[in-house]
């Protein structure tokens, strides 16, 4: 983990200490605001990278002026299958047009307040990879993946 750099959106943020340890969390602050949809971990040893997680903390400009709501802390639970709500309700899903990668199909349900999960198709169905659950963090909210068969390569990715 020593050293690993960390690239956003294809522009170097920083790197990762030296000296690190196994079990141990580590910041990399970007220097100055860097603006992408994808985060980047390249070592820079001969070795494996092993990452049990990691919280990317991003911010809103608007009008020149940091808006109050910074997104914080939001994890997401995998489950390989279309999103249910926790009564298995099949939920409307709302097609996302120019996502064509999970980073970013996740990052735009992140700022989107109804957006409780994130529905990625890797191969494409009806002409999008990446589909919303806009059904809010209520009740009625995506809370897991159907059981059953796999549908297409669904992937339902919940909202934390």
């Amino acid at each position: 983990m020593a050293r690993t750099k960390v690239s956003i959106g294809g522009q170097l943020c920083g790197s990762v200490q030296s000296g690190t340890r196994n079990g141990q969390w580590y910041t990399v602050k970007c220097p100055m605001p860097i603006r992408g949809d994808k985060v980047v971990l390249e070592t820079t040893q001969n070795t494996y990278l092993s990452i049990s997680g990691i919280e990317v903390y991003s911010a809103t400009l608007k009008s020149g002026t940091m808006s109050s709501s910074i997104k914080r802390n939001i994890k997401y639970t995998k489950y390989n299958n279309y999103c249910v709500s926790a009564s298995g309700k099949d939920l409307k899903q709302t097609k996302i047009t120019g996502k064509q990668d999970l980073n970013a199909c996740l990052a735009a349900c992140v700022r989107n307040n109804k957006c409780s999960a994130g529905e990625w198709y890797a191969k494409g169905w009806n002409g999008s990879k990446c589909y919303h659950i806009n059904t809010g963090m209520g009740n009625d909210r995506a809370a897991k993946g159907a059981s059953g068969k796999r549908w297409r390569d669904a992937a339902c990715y919940v909202r934390g």
